[in-house]
């Protein structure tokens, strides 16, 4: 019995302990989303622009090189 109660304790300690770990993953993410945001406009937009003319199909170093 004891070593069951034991077992609980250890488990909840464990469930606390994986809430804040998720709220910290969640506040992280959270600070990336304006970024990532920009980052897929840019992306889609000149991904697009090859719709208009062969000419502006652009490489991976070009993106970059905007994105930055």
């Amino acid at each position: 019995m004891e070593e069951t109660k034991n077992k609980s304790v250890e488990i909840a300690e464990a469930i606390k302990i994986g809430e804040q770990t998720s709220a910290d993953i969640e506040q992280a993410r959270n600070a990336y989303q304006p970024v990532a945001k920009r980052g897929a406009i840019l992306f889609f937009a000149m991904s697009s622009l090859s719709a208009i003319s062969d000419m502006y199909e652009y490489s991976l170093n070009s993106y970059l090189a905007v994105f930055n």
